[in-house]
């Protein structure tokens, strides 16, 4: 931390960084790299960035441009710019895209940061628009190249391309720069006063090849020879004492014959037309592959090798698991042909499948092992694609034929690796007693142990090879590590099985909800299936779900308005002023009527409304909640004889009843105002009723198809008849209404037969324990019963999934009733239910449960719901419209104080269902 700190100060000072209070909209991650010089690199990690980044498209100066400007050339200078890219400044708005995020706070890059993909083709150009007036220099990304033909016009040279780098604040690297050379080592290739032939570096992995011991070995070196056939003349005629020992029944014997072969072979895979010449306008595939003791990597343009490089694996790498080989053998390709890859975009080839999905992941996904060594390639373009390992001919045939050793740069590449995994141990959040009993656990984990092995041994090709119960594993595989004894995902632990539950517990302790639950368990644990189970234990927490916030809202369902008026008409009673009222409204016309009621009861409630519909016709559906007045007996007969579809809102949910409610507060905001003035609330109707909404005609157009004369005078013209209709403004709105509804709204899962739930029988109650008993027909609607066998329609809305009980139920609540028990079948219990709970009936109406007890269910089933004919004509809608609140219980005891009706029918402790004697059936319980 300090050292970063200091890196960061020392930018600042110097005016390439600088610190950000200001919201930006992009962050980056910082990525310090190490130097080989020991310092640190301070870089940022722009994968994201660079998907939005457009490429300036600058050619390079090719190999046959750069050997014809360095004809007759004897003496060379290669400079090497220092922080290259820092001396392009950034825009504010490209600054502020360069944000990152320290430890110490954000900065952003003032200059031009390593990373960005468009970075090195930008300072190509700066840096060849620069010298393009100096003679005998040729700028190539970072490096500079002067050449003359004697010593005395290099001098010259030199100065003026150091007057220019001055002039223009370009710092060069002493130590990298090299002066008066007699070749020099460019773009690969070696160039002398005699001309340019390849870099004999970058052929030396085949040169020392060794020759193959087995049939094995000679089989996979005759098999990237054969990859790179076309380009070697006589081929079929230089292997042939090599195909003789292929033969089926051949003893492998290897004599001199076969040895000039190899020898014959291997100088044609060094030199032209096999080896090609780097083009640097054509893109680059990067081939690797790393087998048990080494690892091999090959640059190739349009299929010919451009370069090869191999070596021997440490003891340590050799104990590292395939993933991380394979992940070495990248930043070891990369590294050592970094005058190749560097500066452009290069196609990776691997035959791990797994580092393809890792490179497109976040960093922080990264196993901690892996992190270091993605860091160290952060600054290459670099795309990974799969290829099989057979047709890795070439990387495959290197990586197991090696005789080099390591290099020092990939010694310090592994003390970064142990460096770096140590700080992430540190950094886990997590105490040293809890780490070790998590050690332990894994340790005796026999699920855990198997993965270890598989994370260190490399996991099988397909899942069908996988263990059943590894299979959850799978999907992630190539995120998981091992350190210190500790399965981690990414930086998550992974939790032995043991330990479960108790971490479950201590994510829950204060009570926090489910999702909050998962937040805190993402950001430090991890098990399959760990989101099911915080659900699981959330819902079987019993004070979680007793005082549980009521569910999110659900969807619009609109009713279906057919282009008919008084076609579906919804009725609704409402009290003010200590006087009821009876308010009916038009679902398409939007017209309101109301008649006053003498009393509450059925039959005055049916009387209005065979007024109301002598005077504009009998609806075909009519829309009411569930008082008392509308699931009578009567009511029901009313509506058989005058053929309309009764539709019953749910109990407790007065929304899907809306239209009616906002015609019962359109009613009493009208009635309230013009008695405050006294003025006529008739005249107050008549204008609701000829005032146009904003996207529709007033409700009388709709209805008569014409104006209705009142007090303000109008043309004679417009009360004459006139047809309107609504249009296509009137559904927009609709469907506006919808989308805002929708905004804040989620569908709840369904429920099922026999679940258990916990529901609300009140609406400002507790959440009670029951059991899911019918699906109705009609939307969101359920029958559900308590633990006394009680029964309540509720919408889904006040319904709660229940998780099974991880204990079994008192044995000492000898009223608890399996609900699974009762006698009945489903489809013979009434739509509508009542909470008998919630009636207090009087001792007049009082049936007493022994003596109902005594009759048999079987021979009253038939006399326990309504009429067939009615029952059919009778149903429920549950959706719901944002025209009402839910409603206030009245508190006049006529209407029961609550929009349900007591059932006839009672339930007894054994499940049997009895029905009220037909001499108390025109009396009803009443609160």
């Amino acid at each position: 931390m300090p050292e970063l700190r200091r890196e960061l100060d020392h930018m600042e000072a110097i005016g390439v960084i600088e610190k950000v209070d200001k919201p930006t909209k992009w962050v980056n991650n910082i990525v310090p790299v190490r130097k080989t010089n020991g310092k640190l690199r301070i870089c940022i990690d722009p994968r994201a960035l660079n998907k939005y980044i457009l490429q300036p498209k600058y050619q390079l100066p090719t190999l046959d441009e750069i050997k014809s400007r360095m004809k007759n050339a004897k003496v060379f200078a290669l400079l090497d710019a220092s922080n290259g890219f820092w001396m392009l400044n950034l825009n504010e708005e490209s600054s502020d895209l360069c944000t990152f995020i320290t430890p110490f706070g954000r900065y952003r890059f003032k200059r031009l940061p390593f990373g960005i993909s468009s970075a090195p083709e930008e300072f190509s150009r700066i840096i060849n628009q620069m010298f393009e007036n100096v003679e005998g220099v040729i700028p190539y990304i970072d490096d500079i190249c002067v050449y003359a033909q004697s010593v005395e016009e290099l001098n010259d040279r030199l100065r003026k391309v150091l007057q220019i780098a001055l002039k223009n604040c370009l710092k060069l690297n002493e130590s990298k720069c090299k002066f008066f050379m007699s070749e020099l080592l460019f773009v690969g290739h070696k160039f002398t006063e005699k001309g340019v032939s390849p870099d004999p570096g970058k052929v030396q992995a085949v040169v020392k090849m060794e020759h193959p011991k087995c049939k094995k070995d000679l089989e996979r070196f005759l098999g990237m020879c054969n990859y790179l056939s076309r380009f070697i003349p006589n081929y079929s005629k230089l292997i042939e004492p090599l195909r003789i020992l292929m033969k089926k029944d051949t003893v492998f014997t290897w004599d001199s014959n076969q040895e000039h072969a190899v020898e014959r072979l291997k100088e044609a895979l060094c030199k032209s037309p096999c080896l090609a010449f780097f083009n640097t306008n054509q893109e680059i595939v990067l081939s690797v592959d790393s087998s048990s003791t080494a690892m091999g990597a090959v640059v190739l343009q349009n299929g010919k090798p451009i370069a090869y490089a191999s070596r021997a694996l440490t003891s340590t790498e050799q104990r590292y698991c395939q993933l991380e080989k394979e992940m070495l053998a990248i930043y070891f390709g990369c590294h050592k042909m970094h005058q190749y890859t560097y500066g452009r975009k290069v196609h990776v080839e691997t035959d791990h499948r797994p580092l393809e999905s890792l490179f497109k992941k976040p960093l922080y996904k990264v196993p901690a092992r892996l992190q270091r060594m993605m860091l160290a390639v952060q600054g290459y373009n670099l795309h990974v694609n799969y290829k099989p390992g057979k047709l890795l001919f070439i990387a495959d045939t290197l990586s197991r034929s090696c005789a080099d050793t390591v290099e020092p740069k990939m010694k310090q590449l592994h003390d970064n690796i142990i460096c770096h995994v140590k700080l992430q141990r540190d950094c886990l959040p997590i105490s040293n007693v809890q780490l070790k009993r998590i050690q332990i656990a894994t340790a005796s984990d026999e699920i855990l142990k198997m993965v270890i092995t598989y994370v260190k041994q490399g996991w099988p090709k397909n899942i069908k090879d996988v263990n059943k119960d590894l299979r959850n594993y799978w999907t992630f595989r190539d995120e998981l590590g091992v350190l210190d004894g500790i399965v981690l995902k990414s930086n998550l632990i992974v939790i032995p099985e043991s330990l479960r539950t108790e971490m479950m517990q201590n994510i829950h302790q204060g009570h926090a909800g489910l999702n909050t639950c998962k937040m805190r368990a993402r950001s430090c644990i991890f098990w399959p299936e760990l989101n099911n189970d915080l659900e699981l234990f959330v819902k079987q927490c019993k004070p979680c779900m007793k005082y549980h916030i009521n569910l999110q809202k659900e969807p619009l369902i609109h009713h279906s308005i057919e282009q008919i008026p008084w076609y579906k008409v919804g009725i609704d009673i409402c009290t003010l002023n200590n006087k009821d009222y009876l308010v009916f409204m038009d679902y398409y016309t939007k017209f309101i009527e109301v008649c006053k009621l003498d009393n509450l009861t059925s039959d005055c409630v049916i009387v209005n409304c065979k007024s109301i519909f002598g005077r504009h016709g009998i609806p075909s559906f009519v829309v009411t909640d569930c008082g008392t007045q509308f699931t009578s007996e009567k009511f029901k007969e009313f509506a058989f004889y005058y053929k309309f579809e009764h539709i019953k809102s749910s109990p407790k949910h007065s929304q899907s009843n809306g239209l009616s409610e906002s015609g019962v507060k359109i009613f009493k905001n009208i009635l309230r105002k013009c008695n405050e003035d006294g003025s006529d609330p008739y005249l107050g109707l008549l204008n609701y009723r000829n005032t146009p909404k904003p996207y529709m005609p007033s409700p009388a157009q709709l209805l008569y198809s014409r104006n209705l004369n009142s007090l303000i005078p109008v043309p004679r013209s417009t009360l004459k008849p006139k047809l309107f209709y609504c249009d296509s403004k009137y559904y927009n709105h609709l469907n506006s209404v919808k989308k805002n509804y929708d905004k804040c709204a989620k569908e709840l899962p369904q429920l099922k037969l026999h679940q258990e739930v916990y529901f609300k029988k009140t609406l400002d109650s507790n959440w009670q324990k029951g059991k899911i008993i019918k699906n109705c027909t009609e939307p969101r609607s359920y029958l559900v019963a308590d633990s006394e066998g009680k029964i309540y329609r509720r919408n889904r809305k006040y319904i709660l999934e229940r998780a099974p009980d991880s204990s079994p139920d008192t044995k000492n609540n000898c009223r608890t009733t399996k609900v699974k028990n009762h006698n009945f079948a489903v489809d013979d219990i009434p739509d509508i239910v009542l909470d008998n709970s919630m009636c207090q009936p009087s001792a007049k109406y009082v049936i007493q449960e022994p003596s109902l007890e005594k009759i048999v269910c079987g021979s009253n089933m038939a006399t326990q719901a309504s009429p067939a004919r009615s029952r059919e004509r009778s149903r429920s809608l549950d959706s719901s419209t944002n025209n009402a609140n839910l409603p206030t219980p009245s508190s006049r005891t006529s209407r029961g104080g609550l929009n349900e009706q007591c059932s006839n029918d009672k339930i007894t402790r054994s499940g049997r269902v009895v029905t009220k004697p037909t001499r108390f059936k025109d009396f009803v319980d009443i609160g």
